[in-house]
Parts: C-alpha cells; sequence; structure tokens
C-alpha cells in the first residue's frame, strides 16, 4: 500500500498560479526539473518534505497551505 503524499497537488498548483510563476520557473527555483514539479502537481510523485519546505518558502505560502488536509496525524 502506497503511503499518502505530504502535500495537495491541487494546492501546489493552485499556490504556484496564485504566484504567477510557471511550472518552469518554479522548477527553477528549487533546482529540480520540470517533470517533477509537474509530477508533483499531478499527483504521480511525493513531494519530500525539504522540497515542500522550500516550495513553500518560494511561494509565500506555508507548509500547511500545500499538506494534505485529510491525513491523519498520529502522535
Amino acid at each position: 500500500m502506497r503511503k499518502p503524499f505530504n502535500h495537495d497537488p491541487e494546492a501546489v498548483t493552485k499556490a504556484r498560479a496564485d504566484a504567477g510563476w510557471s511550472k518552469t520557473k518554479l522548477a527553477n527555483e528549487l533546482g529540480c526539473s520540470l517533470s517533477l514539479v509537474s509530477e508533483i502537481e499531478s499527483g504521480t510523485r511525493n513531494a519530500q518534505m525539504p522540497l515542500l519546505e522550500r516550495m513553500a518558502e518560494l511561494l509565500g505560502k506555508t507548509v500547511a497551505d500545500l499538506s494534505r488536509k485529510d491525513e491523519a496525524r498520529s502522535a
């Protein structure tokens, strides 16, 4: 069974679009490939926490803004 994603793909896409950034610009700023950003936004690849933290910082969001809202968190 696959672990749930750290991020909400739609929230990442919306945050990038709201910032007026293209996928290419975000990939360049993150230092990753365009295909990785596309896969994160389409929900076919997980955004690891360090990348998600950097993405949130660049887009003026919090990690919580980009994270799954329905994920049950255990203490």
